[in-house]
């Protein structure tokens, strides 16, 4: 009988342990490459990796993010193309020293 206590407290208690570690460590996803496109645009990208189903990427230029706000550009990739999650805009009007601000 004591055994059995013994076994079902460790088995709790590894259970408990599983779930704080998942709760405590949060993905973070690789880095992004950020290319401005000729003559005018943006594409932003992330190598793919085993389970992302999604990438968010929301942007804003000259201006950080207060908090975790949409941005000037909010988009969801649902596709991986060449093995990279892959935002492009064609119509962004970027200038010299501009500053690019992102989140995904």
């Amino acid at each position: 009988m004591m055994e059995r206590r013994l076994f079902t407290k460790s088995f709790l208690l590894a259970i408990f342990l599983v779930n704080i570690h998942e709760f405590c460590v949060a993905y973070t996803p690789p880095a992004a490459t950020v290319e401005p496109l000729h003559p005018a645009g943006l594409r932003i990208s992330i190598p793919d990796e085993h389970g992302i189903t999604l990438v968010a990427y929301h942007v804003k230029f000259n201006e950080d993010f207060d908090g975790l706000e949409a941005g000037h550009i909010a988009k969801d990739i649902l596709k991986v193309r060449n093995q990279r999650w892959t935002y492009q805009n064609r119509h962004t009007q970027l200038k010299r020293d501009d500053i690019i601000y992102y989140w995904i």
